[in-house]
């Protein structure tokens, strides 16, 4: 289970980065404010191995994905965003957001080994027992949500 520093810098980093990757804005969710009608979601994964180890994950609905991969790359909206550009750019934000936490985690000078991203598709069932699931910190990102985890 996260604590509570740890959560608020979880959260505090997801924000930063995706309102400078992404320009997109963020709020925190209730459990209650958790609608969605989506059906597929993309969950990105990347491990982390330094004074300790564990896993950053963040899940978003798919819908999402193509957004953000427009936002960070620059695109306007007649530009098609391809599945795979779309996954990439989740990795990278994932990459960014492990980046900064591990810095505000661990300080300046750690030394921290990580893993490459991983990414795969989930359906609705698997989001929905991933929202029951304490672990994750919910957030909203224009009007999406969005789930978090950092497991240490």
């Amino acid at each position: 289970m996260m604590n509570k520093e740890d959560r608020k810098i979880l959260r505090d980093v997801c924000f930063s980065v995706f309102e400078q990757l992404a320009f997109m804005f963020g709020d925190e969710l209730d459990e209650d404010d958790m609608e969605i009608n989506a059906d597929t979601f993309l969950r990105a994964s990347m491990g982390f191995k330094g004074e300790m180890q564990g896993t950053v994950s963040i899940v978003v609905p798919e819908t999402i994905s193509t957004t953000l991969a427009a936002n960070i790359l620059g695109l306007d909206e007649t530009q098609e965003v391809y599945k795979e550009t779309a996954v990439d750019a989740l990795k990278e934000l994932l990459n960014t957001i492990v980046g900064r936490l591990m810095t505000e985690i661990f300080g300046e000078d750690a030394v921290v080994d990580l893993t490459i991203p991983v990414t795969e598709v989930l359906d609705r069932d698997a989001w929905d027992a991933l929202v029951e699931d304490k672990e994750y910190l919910a957030i909203d990102i224009d009007d999406n949500p969005v789930l978090v985890s950092l497991q240490m």
